[in-house]
C-alpha cells in the first residue's frame, strides 16, 4: 500500500511540473522573416510593414494580411506614389498571408514577383497590366485569386510579359478575367484541386497554344478562353464532360483531348461545338 501510494504521489509531481513548465513556457511565435538589404523608406500596410530596398525591390514583412486598396476611388498603396515605376521585384515575405487589391496595379517595370507558402489570397486587380512581369510562382496554399463579390477580378490581366502560368490545386476560386490579356502567355496549367475556371480567365490570350484542364474541373465560365486564335489543343482530364456557363461558346480550338473511356460522352455534349476535332488521349 504504501508503495502505491508514493508512486501515485511521483506520479502527481510529474504532472505537476509539467504543467508548471508549460505555463511559464508559452508557445514561441516563429521568427519574423526580414528583408536582409538596407530599406530607403519604409511604413505600415494593415498588419504588415512594407519597404522598398536599394535594388529597387518591393517588400511586405511581418505577419498577418495588408490593406486592399482602390486606386479608381483615390485609394493609393502607400508605396505607389513615388516608386511605382522604380520597382522592378517583389518579394512577399513568409508570414504574411495575402497580397491586397491594386498593391501593384500598373507598375510597369516589375519583372518577378516571389510569393511564400503562406499566402492564401491575392486581392483584385493586385498586378493589373504589370506589363514586364515575365514569371510568378503562385503557392500551393492559394485559395482565392481575386474576389467572389467583385464582378471583375483582374488580377493579373494585361501581364503582356507573362509566358507560362500553373495555378495550383489549392486554389479553390479563380476570379473572372484573373489572367485575360497576357499576349506572350504560351500555356496555362491547371493544376487538379481546383473545381472551376473564372468568367473571360484566361481570354484575348493571342499567344496560347496549350492548355491541360485537371479532373477536378466540374465548371468552365463564360468565355473563359475566348479570342485565343493560336489554341490548338486542350487536353481535358475529366471523365465527365464539364460543365460550361451559357451561352456555350468557352473554347475554340482545333483539337480537344479527352481520355478514351469518355470519348462518347463529350461527343454526345457540347463540346464538340467548339473544336474541329475530339480525339482520346494517346497513352
Amino acid at each position: 500500500m504504501k508503495r502505491l501510494f508514493n508512486l501515485l504521489l511521483a506520479a502527481s509531481l510529474v504532472a505537476f511540473v509539467t504543467t508548471s513548465c508549460k505555463e511559464k513556457n508559452p508557445p514561441v511565435d516563429p521568427p519574423r522573416v526580414e528583408p536582409q538589404e538596407e530599406l530607403i523608406e519604409e511604413g505600415i500596410t494593415g498588419s504588415v510593414k512594407w519597404g522598398i530596398g536599394e535594388s529597387n525591390t518591393l517588400y511586405l514583412f511581418g505577419m498577418g494580411a495588408p490593406l486592399n486598396y482602390w486606386e479608381e476611388n483615390g485609394e493609393f498603396a502607400p508605396w505607389m506614389e513615388e516608386y511605382r515605376e522604380q520597382i522592378t521585384k517583389v518579394v512577399v515575405m513568409e508570414g504574411v498571408t495575402a497580397i491586397g487589391s491594386d498593391s501593384f496595379r500598373n507598375c510597369p517595370n516589375i519583372v518577378s514577383v516571389e510569393i511564400p507558402e503562406t499566402v492564401t489570397q491575392i486581392g483584385v486587380e493586385a498586378f493589373l497590366n504589370c506589363s514586364s512581369l515575365e514569371e510568378v510562382d503562385l503557392p500551393a496554399g492559394l485559395v482565392a485569386l481575386g474576389d467572389n463579390d467583385v464582378a471583375i477580378d483582374n488580377v493579373f490581366k494585361g501581364c503582356t510579359s507573362l509566358r507560362t502560368v500553373s495555378v495550383p490545386g489549392g486554389s479553390i476560386t479563380t476570379g473572372d478575367a484573373t489572367f485575360a490579356e497576357c499576349s506572350d502567355l504560351e500555356e496555362a496549367i491547371i493544376e487538379e484541386g481546383m473545381r472551376s475556371v473564372g468568367n473571360h480567365c484566361f481570354a484575348s490570350n493571342t499567344s496560347l497554344t496549350k492548355v491541360t484542364i485537371p479532373s477536378s474541373i466540374m465548371w468552365i465560365g463564360f468565355y473563359a478562353f475566348a479570342n485565343c486564335p493560336e489554341l490548338t489543343d486542350v487536353y481535358m482530364l475529366a471523365t465527365t464532360p464539364p460543365n460550361t456557363q451559357e451561352p456555350g461558346f468557352t473554347i475554340q480550338g482545333d483539337t480537344l483531348h479527352v481520355p478514351a473511356e469518355a470519348l462518347d460522352a463529350y461527343n454526345e455534349s457540347e463540346w464538340p461545338d467548339y473544336f474541329s476535332s475530339i480525339v482520346a488521349i494517346e497513352d
